[in-house]
């Protein structure tokens, strides 16, 4: 049992890790859009 124990929760660490990351990568996602947007705008009411 003491040797699956290590395993389980590296295996759960990975998971947790990866969805992490993608969830991160949706905000950043998410965040560069909203700010390109805002640029876009900026440039279009400066014009």
């Amino acid at each position: 049992m003491k040797q699956k124990i290590p395993n389980l929760k590296l295996a759960h660490l990975n998971d947790f890790t990866a969805n992490a990351t993608l969830e991160g990568r949706k905000v950043i996602f998410k965040r560069g859009l909203v700010l390109l947007m805002l640029l876009g705008f900026g440039v279009v009411s400066h014009v």
